[in-house]
Parts: structure tokens; C-alpha cells; sequence
């Protein structure tokens, strides 16, 4: 089975600043999940983020943000 670009995404779920001082290694997950966005948009494929009750948990991370400029982001 090959994966074909065209039918393919990257799903970022919930790396929100709120989030992160409770996940274990939260600053290890947002470094590996910025480094493998930047994979695949140099790749072509989308990279959509997803935010959990922002106004609570703050966005998601700004590092994550700033390294994956043409990302879509949504609410889950």
C-alpha cells in the first residue's frame, strides 16, 4: 500500500499552551509535531491543527504556529 499525497493530511490535535504542562514531554511533542509539519508541507500535504475549548485552554502552542505559517486550524 502506498500513500498518496493527494489523499493524505496531517492531524495536529490539541497542542494548546493550556494542554502542555500536563502532557509528559508536552515541549518534546510540539518540537517533533512542528518538525514533522514542516515535513509535510514541503511534501505538499495539508496540515490541519485543532483547538479545544480555546478560551479556556488557550490556543494552540505559538511555537507550533509559527513554524507551520499555512496551517488550517479548527476547533474540535
Amino acid at each position: 500500500m502506498r500513500l498518496k499525497r493527494e489523499e493524505s493530511l496531517l492531524l495536529v490535535v490539541d497542542l494548546q499552551a493550556g494542554l502542555l504542562p500536563v502532557i509528559e514531554h508536552g515541549d518534546q511533542a510540539v518540537n517533533e509535531a512542528a518538525w514533522l509539519g514542516g515535513l509535510a508541507e514541503s511534501i505538499e500535504v495539508p496540515v490541519w491543527v485543532t483547538e479545544q475549548y480555546p478560551e479556556g485552554l488557550g490556543g494552540s502552542e505559538p511555537r507550533l504556529l509559527e513554524a507551520l505559517p499555512g496551517t488550517a486550524c479548527g476547533r474540535s
